[in-house]
């Protein structure tokens, strides 16, 4: 991928982070955890490593969020943690209507890495 830059250019990637305790919790359920559309996992560390094996420098890696809303978090609870979703029913319910469609942050173990090429 390095030589697609040009020298000193910057790389982007956001990606999951199997290194979460969300990924660690959640296992299999995991919504990231989807073998048809991510092929690798990385962690902050593994991530690091390839980079820096390929060349990169620079490299800095953030908790990403996510805007989603609380009526589709709740509806992915069926597919990815279903054995979660009664602890999540009473508080969802409770919910307002509007803030269930309210588009709101949500951290779910993902991570964005930006890594610049020498």
């Amino acid at each position: 991928a390095g030589e697609l830059l040009k020298p000193g250019g910057m790389c982007f990637i956001q990606t999951p982070n199997s290194g979460t305790l969300f990924s660690t919790l959640m296992r299999k359920y995991w919504p990231p955890f989807a073998p048809i559309e991510h092929i690798h996992l990385f962690s902050r560390k593994s991530i690091a490593q390839a980079l820096l094996r390929t060349g990169f420098h620079d490299i800095d890696t953030r908790p990403h969020m996510k805007r989603l809303t609380p009526a589709y978090v709740y509806s992915m609870l069926q597919s990815f943690g279903p054995e979660f979703r009664p602890f999540a029913a009473p508080l969802y319910h409770a919910l307002p209507h509007t803030i269930r469609r309210a588009s709101l942050p949500f951290y779910i173990g993902e991570m964005v890495t930006a890594a610049t090429r020498p």
